[in-house]
């Protein structure tokens, strides 16, 4: 008898599939490149200032964006129930973490209608220290 190579085709499929679920489930398959300074220039010289804003951090205390005048902000946006938010909140704490002191905040800001004190419990378990 014959093989129709339906037999190839299937272990070739399965083959694709298994390295498929490895690379999504590989960690770092979504870390962000090192940083590295770069002068940044705004167009035509204009002023391109963030609106002021001020929100509850996850402790009740009030967060005014002015607060971090002359640093560079990260806005991350973010949920609990999304998984690249998840993957990204790691990766944003290494980041202020180490550029901080370098004039660097990263800010936090849950998009969840969980109450606070949820949104905190999350975040503690990861350690992240920037503000949420």
């Amino acid at each position: 008898m014959k093989d129709s190579g339906w037999k190839k085709k299937l272990v070739l499929l399965a083959l694709c599939l298994g390295l498929l679920l490895i690379a999504v489930n590989s960690p770092g398959i979504f870390r962000l490149p090192p940083l590295t300074p770069a002068k940044v220039e705004c167009l035509g010289g204009e002023d391109l200032s963030a609106p002021v804003f001020s929100l509850p951090d996850v402790n009740g205390q009030k967060v005014d964006l002015r607060s971090f005048k002359g640093q560079v902000i990260v806005l991350e946006f973010w949920a609990t129930w999304c998984g690249p938010c998840r993957e990204a909140i790691p990766v944003l704490d290494q980041l202020s973490r180490k550029y901080r002191d370098q004039g660097v905040a990263v800010i936090g800001i849950s998009l969840d209608r969980k109450e606070p004190r949820e949104v905190k419990k999350f975040l503690d378990s990861l350690g992240v220290e920037y503000v949420n």
